[in-house]
């Protein structure tokens, strides 16, 4: 369910970009099981990591984008390299191919490699390609200030093309044959669970990505923030908060008629409403192909809608607000985080629309975890769109960088997860709500918090100044 859940996220943050509405209508009808070819990210290069599998790289800090790596430079490898603090800088410089796996050279050495793994090409590719960004950036910040510990950081990329055959193959071929030791930022709605079986008989850590799914229950999946139905819970209490601030009561739900779990997304918040004390009073399921939403609009207004939940790809949230507005009906349009773009505050339309989001605004600098991002990732990440996604894959390297702060001797799976189920309470300086992992515990124990994201006048802020809010 989660999975189509996020792919009509992914859509959504489609909208504004440099994909045309009939490019967008394909991908769409492919990930609703239709048939077209997938469409290029933009500033990646693919080749063939293995037989049938996509790899990509960014060029945005330099280096060999086919080879999709980032390692460290050979003066950073001496065995002097000066210690790190847990919140220590990290970089790197991007190598090609031709440096041989990792798991055999990077021992020697003492280098650590770690991965991300995503659907970053075609729809998804549009919200998602900004987090290898914003992990290449991490680790050059990382290693040019000599490393985790002393090790230098190697971290590879590879898109798997939303395929969950694919996923697996590369899973395997990274850990076996590049010697990686955990991943992170594992933004894989359409194929990650496949890869759920491998990596736990492996003992191969996970450590954040994109929290819709319900796998991050697993042992070896280490969640950033609230996932699986805790994320539509939290979602329900931050509503309920947005009405109160704005003194309204009443919401509806409008989602998409193509995909049965756009209609279970609706069936998660109706479900914590009661618990919340959110009042539905609309409920109903659209087409994304509908050039106008007048009918729509009409119809919330006559049921007195003050805040519409939206599962809509972004072309029709902003053909929904320009519906809405023509017949003088303003709801609060809300969206989740991960569908968030900055160029949506472009649109008039869209003003006063609302994000709820599992980490700090990264448009904000009001907490040391946010201010340290900056420094980091500011200079070395160049343009984004999607900044709750990066916010999300920083915070996910964030924590493993952690983990491996704590571990005195090898570094391998086995001590990371270790190090990382001695967490208690670790907030990354105010980046996220706390998280810990206690050993053998299930999913239940997740905070409930979010971080409020708005648009007024043209821009995006924070109504509450970025503080963050739980239930």
């Amino acid at each position: 369910m989660a999975a189509t859940v996020a792919v009509l996220a992914l859509v959504s943050a489609a909208c504004g970009s440099a994909y045309s509405e009939q490019e967008l209508a394909a991908a769409h009808r492919e990930l609703l099981g239709g048939g077209t070819d997938a469409v290029a990210l933009d500033g990646g290069v693919q080749g063939d990591a293995i037989p049938g599998a996509a790899r990509m790289g960014t060029t945005d800090v330099g280096g060999d984008a086919t080879s999709g790596e980032v390692s460290a430079p050979g003066s950073l490898t001496a065995p002097d390299a000066p210690a790190r603090t847990a919140d220590g800088l990290a970089g790197t410089e991007e190598r090609g191919s031709s440096g041989g796996p990792g798991g055999t050279g990077g021992a020697a050495r003492g280098e650590i490699t770690i991965a991300t793994v995503g659907n970053y090409s075609g729809i998804p590719g549009v919200v998602y390609r900004d987090a290898p960004k914003a992990v290449q950036a991490w680790a050059q910040a990382i290693n040019e200030a000599g490393g985790i510990n002393g090790r230098p950081v190697r971290v590879l990329v590879r898109d798997d093309g939303s395929d969950p055959a694919k996923h697996v193959a590369i899973l395997k071929e990274l850990v076996e044959e590049e010697g990686v030791v955990a991943f992170i930022a594992h933004y894989a709605p359409l194929s990650g669970a496949a890869g759920i079986d491998y990596l736990e008989s492996k003992g191969i850590p996970v450590v954040g990505g994109e929290p819709a799914e319900s796998w991050w229950a697993s042992p070896v999946f280490f969640p950033h923030t609230a996932s699986g139905e805790h994320q539509f819970r939290r979602q329900t209490h931050s509503v309920k908060q947005i009405l109160q601030q704005e003194g309204r009561h009443n919401v509806g739900i409008l989602v998409c008629a193509e995909a049965g779990s756009c209609g279970a997304a609706a069936t998660q918040w109706k479900r914590f409403a009661p618990e919340v004390g959110v009042e539905i009073v609309y409920d109903a399921s659209t087409s994304v192909a509908q050039p106008d939403y007048t009918a729509e609009c009409l119809a919330m207004r006559r049921a007195n809608v003050e805040l519409v939940l939206t599962s809509l790809d972004g072309n029709s949230i902003r053909r929904l607000a320009a519906s809405c507005e023509r017949q003088s009906f303003s709801p609060i349009i809300w969206l989740q985080g991960g569908a968030a773009q900055l160029q949506m505050a472009a649109d008039p339309n869209l003003d006063g629309l609302r994000v709820t989001s599992g980490v700090y605004p990264y448009y904000l600098a009001g907490v040391p975890g946010a201010a340290l991002m900056r420094d980091e990732i500011g200079s070395r990440i160049g343009d984004v769109d999607t900044f709750n996604v990066v916010t999300s894959a920083y915070a996910g390297a964030k924590l493993l960088q952690r983990a491996v702060e704590g571990i005195e001797g090898q570094v391998t799976s086995a001590s990371i997860i270790e190090s990382l189920h001695g967490f208690r309470n670790v907030d990354l300086g105010g980046l996220i709500a706390p998280v810990s992992y206690p050993a053998g515990a299930d999913d239940s124990n997740q905070a409930l918090c979010w971080f409020l994201n708005s648009i007024d006048g043209g821009s995006f802020d924070s109504p509450n100044q970025g503080a963050m809010e739980c239930a």
